[in-house]
């Protein structure tokens, strides 16, 4: 019998990957799952002879269940492909040239190897080397807080480079825009080591510093400048980047009395998506809940956004703790977006300002509605976090009994395994996760007949192991 499977692959291929595997697996019969390897190399010289190629990303992603599975003949068939001798190759060809491999033998490696070795004369792997890896040497990046000084009016500005962690011992040089009221000048600067400074003259009717570093990509500036230099470049920059930049950085003067005004002036006449997501980002760090401020944010997490200015919309909303309003709008993006990242922005956003009683009562209906069941796993989590355990095994074992994606529900088993203690609830939640047809759901469950009393965990084994097919499920019950 062949199984062909929806979602691994072109099913033509499973089927003649298939068919091959099947032959292989009838001439050479393998001692044990544990030394497969004769018929799983006869599959990939078979495989390779009809060019069939199997080696690719789609078919690499496939999950291994066991020694069988389609990666240990991927791994074959690139192995015969790019590093087999000569010999090996010609040993095999003759061999199934002279039909010696089509009667079946049972053959282990070391039988198989031997075959090859007297029909050639050669060890299989003889010339043969594995390649040395060459070591992986890691780029070094180099982090600066750059700290820019100037007093309004004054005729110097004062530059001076931190590093945050590593620094760096050679010399960099850093080109310096300095834009003045009438005039924009370019000066060159340099900085080594953990800490360096320079003065600058500079105009006294002074607008801007912008800071560049050409011809290296491997150290990063971050700016810390006087508030009239981050908004003149929010409002003047020709640079996305650097309008956002400014967008950020103006933040940290939250107790100037203009900043409210100038961000609001900026969000009516910016067009990029980046700047107007840092400005809500901003906005959200200065008005931090305040009553009256959530309208804003509701407005730009609606549907009319780029995903970036709703995604900072929504995490602004996590301010606004026990506002309906707000509460109800995240509930609503969550059921009804069909993005990832924006759904989890706003579970993350929702659990922050409901109490612990709420969102259990929330999470339960997502949950019998068979709604945004990828997200369950961290509703349960943080319910468990906030000392609302039981609840959360409950929803747990509701969650079980819908058709969740594997993943989904191996996130589930492990939380429950992290979570529940109780053995009763295991003996009675184990039956059936043991006979879930997938064998990924069964070796996740299998490490909580731990959480069984010695004697119950004894007869359970005895009980499932005869119908168990799945080699590594076979092991960890063996193990047990």
């Amino acid at each position: 019998m062949l199984f062909v499977y929806e979602d691994k692959g072109d099913i033509q291929k499973q089927i003649e990957r298939g068919t091959i595997a099947m032959f292989a697996e009838s001439v050479i019969k393998s001692p044990s799952w544990q030394d497969s390897d004769a018929a799983q190399v006869a599959e990939a010289f078979l495989l390779n002879q009809f060019d069939m190629d199997f080696t690719g990303s789609e078919y690499q992603s496939l999950e291994p269940y066991n020694s069988y599975s389609a990666h240990n003949s991927m791994q074959w068939q690139q192995f015969l492909a790019q590093k087999a001798q000569g010999a090996f190759i010609e040993g095999m060809e003759t061999l199934f040239d002279d039909r010696s491999f089509y009667k079946s033998q049972t053959l282990g490696w070391n039988e198989f190897s031997d075959i090859i070795y007297d029909e050639t004369g050669r060890a299989w792997s003889e010339g043969f080397e594995p390649p040395v890896p060459d070591p992986v040497v890691e780029d070094t990046t180099y982090s600066y807080r750059v700290m820019i000084d100037w007093e309004e009016g004054s005729t110097t500005a004062e530059i001076r480079f931190e590093a945050d962690s590593i620094a760096i011992d050679q010399l960099v040089s850093v080109d310096a825009e300095v834009i003045g009221l009438s005039e924009t000048q370019m000066r060159e600067l340099t900085f080594t080591g953990a800490s360096d400074g320079v003065v600058l003259n500079v105009p006294s009717m002074l607008e801007n510093i912008k800071l560049t570093i050409k011809g290296r990509n491997d150290i990063e500036l971050n700016p810390e400048k006087p508030f009239l230099f981050w908004m003149y470049q929010l409002r003047n920059d020709d640079e996305e980047e650097r309008r956002a930049e400014a967008a950020n950085g103006i933040s940290s003067y939250s107790d100037n009395p203009d900043i409210e005004l100038l961000l609001n002036d900026v969000l009516r006449s910016e067009e990029s998506d980046m700047v107007i997501a840092e400005v809500l980002k901003s906005m959200s760090e200065i008005t931090d809940g305040a009553s009256g401020t959530d309208e804003r944010f509701m407005q730009f997490s609606g549907s009319n956004y780029a995903m970036n200015i709703r995604i900072a919309a929504v995490e602004a909303l996590s301010n606004y703790e026990g506002n309906e309003r707000v509460i109800s709008r995240l509930q609503n993006i969550i059921r009804q977006e069909s993005s990832d990242s924006l759904q989890t922005t706003a579970l993350q956003s929702l659990s922050k300002i409901v109490d612990t009683e709420r969102l259990a009562g929330i999470t339960s209906s997502f949950i019998a509605g068979n709604q945004i069941p990828d997200h369950v796993p961290f509703l349960l989590y943080t319910l468990a976090e906030n000392g609302a355990g039981e609840q959360a095994v409950v929803l747990a074992d509701k969650t079980l009994e819908w058709n969740t994606p594997y993943d989904v529900t191996g996130e589930i088993i492990r939380f429950l395994i992290e979570t529940d203690e109780s053995s009763v609830n295991w003996q009675n939640r184990l039956p059936e996760l043991m006979s879930n047809p997938h064998p990924g759901v069964r070796l996740a469950a299998a490490e909580a007949i731990l959480k069984l009393s010695a004697g119950s965990r004894s007869d359970f084994i005895d009980t499932i192991l005869p119908n168990e097919f799945d080699e590594r499920v076979r092991r960890k019950l063996r193990e047990m």
